[in-house]
């Protein structure tokens, strides 16, 4: 009976895990790269010094004309206030096609001069919805409730030997076997992260798949006569309004934001007040995300003429604080440098474990059925995405420094070429497959990763300003570190290929 069982949950997951892992492995990529996303962003704007100076809220007054002109055009702004991690004023909105920032001094409120950019946002928004909106949303909370069965049925698998198989490796023993001790080895030191992981993300975005409605009174609904309804016409559509339009009216004007910051600091605490958000009727301050492990939402509104306070809105009941902390254990924004590093290398696991999961679906099927179109399809979008994301990201990184820094839609710009790399990769993989000749496709794109890992070091130094050997900052220094060990770690297995 318990071998039946085992049978049949290693049949589920190995299919399920095959289909659902191409996207799976996309999720957890880039939810990895956004456990740093400020730091990345700090790396794509090289002009703007590491080294600023404190936080004055008086600064906080130059950056009204910026707020009013950006609302003329129909904008509602947010401002970033400066934290540990990024110690800027950051004037967030959306320029029509990306969510862009302009960059201020913290102290003076004076604009410092970057590259348009979407810096470590652009791998949020795909992590969080694929930059597809709700229905990204709904994708990837299936993924999450997918990768939930699959790790359970991976539990029963081997369960038996899960210690023994946890204390074995053998990376020159064959190439089936090496494959299972790097999937096993990845998975179960995490499993608790990946587990979590699936169950808060399906939880935080569980009203996109779940209606909000009492499914007591759909069905009671049912059971009802129906009545009847009088003909009615149909309302008129609004007519499409243009976004970017200038306003008819001037917005109303601005309040003194140092005096709001100081009455927000005295109702949320000390240093707490983390972003700003602007409409043309009101003001809100919430507080700041990295207060603690979880992310209260509280919020102060004042009337943006005069100031005077409006509301303070905290939610605190059982199931509001329970959401609070899945968001805030998820997202990680309170973590500090140590636990961001420790996301980051869980996260990192459980893309090599789903991704030698791929290859070990292929590798004991090649000799059954290499010569089927739906395997060489397969594979073919297995190298797409093992090896054409991370040739992407390689990409979004090298347009960042190599695009004209006067481009107009720069930052779309840089979003268009991540996909263009990424599509090529992807034909690669699959014209290689196609055609019986998927090995040459790993060299290829795997040697192409490559290249370009070592060369991210080289194109820092050349198009960085302040560049100087005797002060590295730690965010231009990780990444160029990590990208030059993926590039040796990529060159040696393009090398046993």
């Amino acid at each position: 009976m318990q071998d039946s069982l085992r049978a049949r949950m290693g049949w589920l997951h190995g299919w399920l895990g095959f289909m659902v892992g191409l996207i799976l492995v996309c999720i957890f990529m880039t939810g990895t790269l956004a456990v740093f996303d400020r730091e990345f962003t700090q790396w794509m704007e090289p002009e703007i010094s590491p080294d600023v100076p404190a936080f004055d809220p008086i600064s906080l007054d130059k950056l009204r004309p910026a707020i009013l002109a950006l609302q003329q055009k129909g904008e509602n702004p947010v401002l970033d206030l400066p934290s540990t991690r990024d110690p800027y004023l950051r004037l967030i909105h959306f320029d029509g096609m990306e969510f862009v920032e302009d960059t201020f001094n913290p102290s003076t409120g004076l604009p410092l001069h970057a590259r348009q950019t979407a810096g470590g946002t652009f791998f949020f928004d795909l992590h969080a919805n694929m930059r597809y909106g709700v229905t990204g949303v709904m994708v990837i909370m299936l993924a999450g409730l997918c990768l939930m069965v699959i790790l359970l049925s991976g539990i029963i698998i081997h369960m038996r030997k899960i210690f023994t198989d946890l204390l074995l490796v053998r990376p020159f023993a064959p190439r089936l076997r090496a494959w299972m001790d790097v999937h096993v080895l990845a998975g179960v030191p995490f499993l608790p992260f990946a587990l979590f992981m699936a169950y808060s993300g399906t939880v935080i975005h569980s009203r996109a798949i779940l209606p909000a409605v009492s499914y007591t009174s759909c069905i009671s609904a049912l059971f009802e006569p129906a009545k009847p309804q009088k003909p009615t016409q149909p309302p008129e559509l609004p007519k499409p309004k243009n976004r970017h339009a200038p306003l008819k009216n001037p917005p109303p004007p601005l309040t003194s934001l140092t005096q709001i910051f100081k009455d927000a600091s005295h109702t949320l605490g000390e240093g707490q007040a983390g972003r700003l958000l602007f409409n043309n009727k009101k003001i809100f301050v919430t507080r700041r995300d990295s207060s603690g492990p979880e992310l209260t939402e509280e919020y102060v509104t004042f009337d943006r003429i005069d100031g005077h306070f409006l509301s303070y809105v905290s939610h605190t009941g059982i199931v509001a604080r329970t959401n609070q902390i899945m968001r805030g254990l998820h997202f990680a924004r309170w973590a500090g440098t140590e636990m961001r590093w420790l996301y980051f290398m869980a996260g990192l696991s459980g893309v090599v474990m789903m991704g030698s999961g791929l290859v070990l679906f292929l590798i004991k099927r090649r000799e059954t059925s290499k010569n089927l179109m739906m395997f060489r399809l397969g594979e073919g979008l297995a190298i797409a995405t093992l090896t054409g994301l991370p040739l992407a990201v390689l990409s979004y990184l090298w347009a960042n420094r190599i695009l004209p820094e006067t481009l107009p839609a720069r930052a779309i710009a840089e979003a268009h070429i991540f996909g263009a790399v990424w599509g090529m990769a992807a034909l690669c993989g699959l014209c290689f497959s196609l055609f019986r000749r998927s090995v040459v496709a790993w060299k290829i794109n795997i040697w192409a990763f490559a290249i370009m890992g070592a060369g991210i070091l080289p194109l820092d130094i050349l198009t960085r300003p302040s560049f100087t050997p005797f002060h590295i900052p730690t965010a231009f220094a990780a990444v160029d570190m990590i990208a030059l060990l993926l590039a040796f770690l990529s060159f040696q297995g393009a090398r046993r290929l």
